[in-house]
């Protein structure tokens, strides 16, 4: 450098920034560390879904705490993807990914079913299995939910425990029908899986059951006692081939049980066998997933084959990529992409189009071109940085967030890619019907606030921000719990200010149950032009529709007019 570029300053008397800032402030990373939240797998609060995974993903990580808080506090607060390698029970290797939507259920003995799945599901769990249970309660709970499931499909759930599974997740430990085939050599493992369920008690030597009383079911003989019984550890152990020590057996009674069960029961191994044998591929459903969530599915003799490549899940057809999830960035200034590559292979630093939902062939406002940065296998609380994603996985996606709100359609941005339409948004089970009035303790924060707002809302599927009349900025969530969560989110990681909150309320909606009386009108300000309304009841089964989404108030009024005269809404309401 020269003297020219030296610039010399005169007069100061004292350093412009103290001696705790630092001349060239770091990055501050913005997020709720372990010890205050965490991010488990989701799953319904009186479930102990939570505690099973925990146990599964301590194979594989036995240092990584993902889940120790949530199952502390019984409780899930986000959704978190995880992904295992975990071995079957002949030791061979599976790659398992679970984002909280498997076709997979936990369900507890004390509580039951809780939640109606929207498909039938492919395992059952039952859990909470750490006291000796009575066979009709057991048999009961596995009935009900398998004509719960049978109502929406004609695929009933095998009653053998190769796909019904009882877990311990105290003694961290899973049953299946492989680990007792020892009492049975000649009996085929179906036939004795089945058996399992009847009310016989005894196998003879020849592989033959014999009828019993329930009270002495085969399951409860087999199954329940031997596992429970404490007075002759030793010599069960020794019947079972299960070696224990000295040492071991004046360990206390639960201790000592969990160390038993583990090594008789060879840990999860039958969970992930059971998994991999009922539980389709991504190749496998990738069809049915097309189906169900693609809009142009109907239209697929058109499209140029872009369904074929997406039920076939070929990487080297057409890039379709379905985002579901928004995860912050670690200073929550932005946020990466979720979702799985339907069809294609992505690959870092390539040019995509992000369709948003209300993308259309005819109207294609709600598209936009960008440019994809880095991609990472998310793995709960770290990740694996990818050069290029094919068909069928998982990814999470650095640089195009920009124009998503909720959930999106991503792919190529060459013309072979014209002709995708978008995946319709999710479907919940659950909506938000409470709120709460937020403003900033600060005037001057506000438009913090309603940057964090925006925030908030991508980052939560089922929140909901928008001003009322009165000018309040209303939040609405599934519960207050929910609510807590977020303003929780939105004080810490994205908007970092104070916020006045009110007190929670149902959001109630009006409605009209008969026709008005009184026509209301409206003129305009040179008195030449008059608008006349009434108020009547919709036909029954409308409001049904709207709800489902069959019918929907944005449609121009020519659709409308097509619709059949039961659930037309009329020239007025158009």
């Amino acid at each position: 450098s020269t003297d020219a570029d030296v610039e010399t300053l005169v007069g100061r008397r004292k350093d412009a920034q103290p001696l705790t800032e630092p001349i060239i402030a770091p990055i501050r990373t913005k997020r709720v560390y372990f010890r205050e939240r965490s991010d488990p797998l989701p799953g319904t609060c009186i479930t102990a879904r939570p505690a099973c995974l925990t146990a599964w993903s301590k194979l594989t990580h036995p240092d990584v705490p993902f889940s120790e808080l949530t199952c502390e506090r019984g409780l899930s607060v986000k959704c978190c993807p995880l992904s295992l390698l975990l071995p079957d029970s002949r030791g061979k290797s599976h790659p398992r990914q679970s984002d909280g939507h498997a076709r997979a259920s936990v369900l507890r003995r004390r509580t039951g079913r809780s939640l109606s799945p929207v498909r039938p599901l492919w395992l059952l769990v039952v859990s909470s299995c750490h006291r000796l249970m009575l066979m009709h309660r057991l048999r009961h709970l596995i009935d009900v939910d398998q004509r719960a499931w049978c109502t929406r499909r004609s695929r009933r759930v095998r009653r053998a425990l190769a796909g019904v599974g009882l877990t311990a997740r105290r003694r961290s430990v899973i049953f299946a029908s492989s680990a007792f085939r020892k009492f049975a050599p000649r009996m085929d493992a179906g036939q004795f899986a089945e058996r399992l369920w009847g009310d016989e008690s005894e196998i003879s030597a020849g592989g033959r059951a014999r009828q019993a009383a329930a009270e002495d079911a085969l399951f409860s003989s087999v199954f329940l006692e031997p596992v429970y019984k404490k007075p002759n550890v030793e010599a069960v152990c020794q019947e079972l081939d299960v070696p224990i020590s000295r040492s071991e057996l004046k360990l206390n009674v639960r201790p000592l049980l969990r160390l038993v069960l583990r090594r008789f029961f060879s840990g999860w191994d039958p969970l992930v066998e059971a998994a991999v044998r009922h539980c389709p591929s991504p190749a496998d459903a990738a069809a049915e997933r097309v189906q169900r969530w693609y809009s142009g599915a109907e239209n697929s003799d058109s499209d140029g084959g872009v369904c074929a490549d997406m039920a076939a899940c070929d990487p080297n057809g057409v890039l379709v990529i379905h985002a579901t999830k928004l995860f912050p960035t670690p200073d929550a200034s932005g946020f990466h992409v979720f979702g799985r590559v339907i069809s294609g292979t992505l690959h870092a630093e390539q040019q995509v189009r992000v369709l948003g939902e209300q993308y259309t062939l005819a109207d294609e406002e709600d598209s936009r071109t960008a440019r994809v940065g880095r991609l990472w296998l998310l793995n709960a609380q770290y990740r694996v940085e990818l050069s290029r994603v094919p068909a069928g996985n998982w990814v999470l996606i650095e640089g195009v967030d920009e124009p998503i709100a909720k959930t999106a359609t991503i792919t190529g941005a060459d013309s072979a890619c014209r002709r995708v339409l978008t995946y319709r948004p999710l479907q919940y089970n659950t909506a938000s019907v409470v709120k709460v009035a937020v403003e900033p303790s600060l005037p001057s924060e506000l438009p913090k606030m309603l940057d964090g707002l925006r925030k908030l809302s991508k980052s939560y599927p089922l929140l909901a921000c928008r001003i009322e009349e009165s000018g309040e900025h209303v939040i609405m969530g599934t519960g207050e719990l929910y609510l807590d969560c977020a303003l929780l989110d939105l004080r810490q990681l994205y908007a970092d200010i104070e916020v006045k909150v009110a007190d929670p309320v149902v959001a109630f909606a009006e409605t009209v149950v008969e026709t008005s009386s009184v026509k209301c009108f409206a003129e305009t300000p040179n008195r030449r032009n008059k608008l006349t309304l009434i108020a009547e009841p919709l036909e029954k089964g409308i409001a049904e529709d709207i709800e489902a989404g069959g019918v929907s108030l944005s449609w121009p009024r020519k659709r409308v007019e097509i619709l059949p005269a039961q659930i037309r809404l009329g020239s007025a309401g158009c």
